[in-house]
C-alpha cells in the first residue's frame, strides 16, 4: 500500500477510498479473495489428491479454521466439498 501511495501521490486513505469505490471491497478483502480463488483453482486442478492444509499454507492461510470459514463464506461450500465434487466429476 505504501508503495502504491508513493506511485500515485495519494494518501493511504484516498487510495483505499478509491479502491473501495471501484471494487466494492477494501484492498485487504480484495487480496484475501484473490488468494481464496487461487486456492480453489489449485484444489480443482489437484482434485482428490489435494492436501487442503498444504495448499492453504502455500497461499498464506495459516489458521485453517479461519481459512475454512472465509472459503465457505466466499464459495458457499467447504474446501473438502470442492475437492470431493471435482473427484466425482472426474470419475464420470
Amino acid at each position: 500500500m505504501d508503495e502504491l501511495c508513493q506511485l500515485t501521490h495519494t494518501s493511504r486513505r484516498t487510495l483505499q477510498n478509491c479502491f473501495e469505490t471501484v471494487t466494492g471491497q477494501s484492498p485487504a478483502v480484495f487480496l484475501k479473495n484473490m488468494r481464496l480463488n487461487g486456492m480453489k483453482r489449485m484444489l480443482v486442478m489437484e482434485g482428490e489428491y489435494a492436501q487442503i492444509s498444504e495448499i492453504a499454507s502455500k497461499w498464506g492461510f495459516w489458521y485453517l479454521s479461519q481459512f475454512t470459514a472465509d472459503y465457505k463464506h466466499l464459495f458457499a461450500e467447504l474446501p473438502s466439498h470442492t475437492r470431493r465434487a471435482v473427484h466425482h466429476l472426474n470419475r464420470k
